[in-house]
């Protein structure tokens, strides 16, 4: 909906700012994917630790967040053959863990994540949340995925993931690369253009 995001600009800019600044390697950063995962994790928590996530989010309540969290998945999904913009969620439980029906049915229909339980550290439960990653992107995560390991103390975790696949308005030109220098906060560094 136009002005969904109006709301959102500060957060975004913050935890860019946040992630990317102090360091010279490069970095892929999804502010979509963060705000869904600690959307998710408003819900699943209460009292301080709700109301600091509330916060950060610049959000003055959890229906706010959990309309704007809406807003978010649906101004982004796209599967129109010309353009895949597709996010994913999903909850992660030990098998140990207590949990709220109510919850997780919140999670399931204000953020469509999917619920799914386990023994975490063991080799199944590995296997099903790097095979939901890969599953989710297309196999683009595939090397990222299969280093992630859990051990058997984690009762929870929150995956969110955005494949994105689309033609560029302008195609790239190799031969329009050239150099120049690009004016870093640690200083100059002299580097290619496209």
């Amino acid at each position: 909906p136009e002005g969904y995001c109006d709301s959102l600009w500060s957060f975004y800019g913050d935890s860019s700012r946040t992630y990317l600044s102090g360091t010279q390697e490069n970095r892929a950063y999804s502010p979509v994917s963060l705000y869904m995962a600690l959307s998710m994790l408003a819900e699943c928590t209460s009292g301080e630790s709700r109301s600091q996530i509330l916060s950060l989010m610049n959000a003055p309540d959890i229906e706010t967040l959990r309309t704007q969290a809406g807003q978010v998945w649906n101004a982004n999904y796209c599967d129109d053959g010309a353009i895949k913009s597709v996010l994913a969620n999903s909850v992660w439980l030990s098998d140990d863990l207590e949990t709220n029906s109510g919850t997780l049915g919140t999670l399931a229909k204000s953020y469509y994540a999917s619920v799914h339980s386990g023994e975490f550290g063991s080799d199944e439960m590995t296997q099903a949340i790097r095979g939901w990653l890969n599953e989710q992107t297309g196999g683009l995560l595939k090397d990222q995925a299969s280093g992630l390991e859990f051990t058997p103390e984690t009762v929870m975790a929150l995956a969110t993931t955005i494949y994105y696949r689309a033609k560029w308005s302008q195609e790239f030109s190799k031969s329009q690369t050239s150099e120049g220098v690009f004016y870093a906060e640690s200083g100059d560094i002299t580097c290619d253009f496209m």
